[in-house]
């Protein structure tokens, strides 16, 4: 996976209306800083300070009850501060 730059916007299309937990699996080993948003924030928004101690150590970082409608939504991972990350994993709730 290439590095992530400043910020990375991905779209999504949901099928039925739901709920999840989403989990970002992210490492650094001091100071990293991270915020997940949903809609240009008019659905949900949140800031993450990672401090795993190894670049390598993945965590997980959850934004919970994120309440999604039927279509399409914007989630945008915005990088504030040197971080890496894993994966992201939508939780149904």
């Amino acid at each position: 996976m290439p590095p992530l730059l400043k910020t990375d916007v991905f779209l999504y299309l949901y099928k039925q209306k739901t709920a999840y937990d989403i989990k970002v699996y992210a490492a650094t080993p001091k100071n990293g800083r991270f915020s997940l948003s949903f809609d240009n924030g008019n659905q949900k928004s949140k800031e993450f300070h990672v401090e795993t101690g190894e670049w390598q150590k993945y965590e997980p970082f959850v934004m919970e009850d994120v309440k999604l409608t039927q279509g399409k939504h914007v989630m945008t991972l915005n990088i504030a501060n040197a971080v890496n990350i894993d994966r992201i994993e939508f939780v149904k709730k």
